[in-house]
């Protein structure tokens, strides 16, 4: 079973690493291929106009924050706890990519990119992936308990 489980965790962050290097290589795309330029330049304007409006985009980054506080705050628990390291290191993966969420919405370097909506929602499907991932630990915790 534990094979299993460190072939899952392994499997996770391919993807996780994957959606960052897609989003990269699309926003190379834009400056070689008209096509791709024009597809992500409409969509940009589409996703800037509702979900990733700049009220929106406040409340995503305020998320984010939360997001970290409460990472720290399971750290600071599962040290105490003296829980698995493991579970200490994806904390750790959870609260960078927290932090980064809010770095991603609102760095100049990242506005600038014409990609810059799919760089928003790699980040935040990452994030969401993590989260997935040290709640299925503290479940996983929990039952043994």
């Amino acid at each position: 079973m534990n094979i299993i489980k460190s072939v899952l965790y392994g499997f996770i962050a391919l993807i996780q690493i994957g959606f960052i290097t897609i989003v990269f290589i699309i926003n190379s795309l834009t400056r070689k291929k008209a096509g791709v330029m024009r597809h992500i330049y409409s969509r940009r304007l589409q996703y800037e106009q509702s979900i990733y409006s700049s009220s929106n985009l406040l409340k995503h980054s305020i998320l984010g924050v939360i997001l970290g506080i409460l990472f720290i705050v399971l750290f600071i628990y599962s040290i105490k706890k003296k829980q698995n390291p493991f579970l200490r290191i994806q904390l750790i993966l959870g609260l960078v990519m927290s932090l980064l969420v809010p770095i991603v919405i609102n760095s100049n370097y990242f506005i600038n990119m014409m990609s810059y909506p799919y760089f928003i929602m790699a980040f935040e499907l990452i994030l969401l992936i993590q989260a997935i991932v040290v709640a299925s630990i503290y479940l996983t915790i929990a039952s043994k308990d």
